[in-house]
């Protein structure tokens, strides 16, 4: 199995990419995007996904990122941030995040930008993921209590 591979000269092919460029392919590629400083603060998000509360993730804007997510996530919050500082490999985390509408599952991934500390956080909704999983379930139980009835009309 070969693994991940990164840019062979992305200062050469990737250097006509302006900030607005560079946020549009953000937005596009993550169903949500963070941006936080230094203190571990949301500065600023694009959402990428119509399934997302907008309205409640905008309100993390000035927040920390910690404050967004439920108490057993927070460390994986920490460690992200704290990889992302040290320049470690990339690594994703499952975290969830409090929302008025309950929680919300997501995989993050982050990278430093800039030279000030600044980070940005690419995540991806696994609500769908999730619903998958519970209809593979159903499927799986359905298919186990027609056995057990043909096994009992035996």
């Amino acid at each position: 199995m070969e693994s991940a591979r990164q840019f062979r000269s992305p200062g050469k092919s990737l250097a006509e990419m302006d900030p607005e460029t560079a946020a549009r392919l953000l937005a596009a590629t993550s169903d949500v995007t963070l941006v936080i400083d230094a203190g571990g603060v949301i500065r600023d998000l694009a959402i990428g996904s119509d399934s997302l509360p907008a309205s409640s993730l905008d309100e993390w804007v000035g927040r920390p990122w910690l404050e967004t997510v439920t108490v057993e996530s927070r460390r994986k919050i920490e460690d992200l941030l704290r990889d992302a500082a040290g320049n470690a490999p990339a690594r994703w985390r499952q975290v969830n995040h409090s929302t008025p509408a309950g929680e919300v599952a997501m995989l993050y991934s982050a990278l430093p930008i800039g030279s000030k500390g600044r980070v940005v956080a690419m995540g991806r909704d696994l609500r769908p993921v999730a619903a998958l999983q519970q209809r593979l379930l159903d499927v799986q139980q359905s298919m186990e209590r027609d056995y057990l009835r043909r096994r009992r009309a035996e």
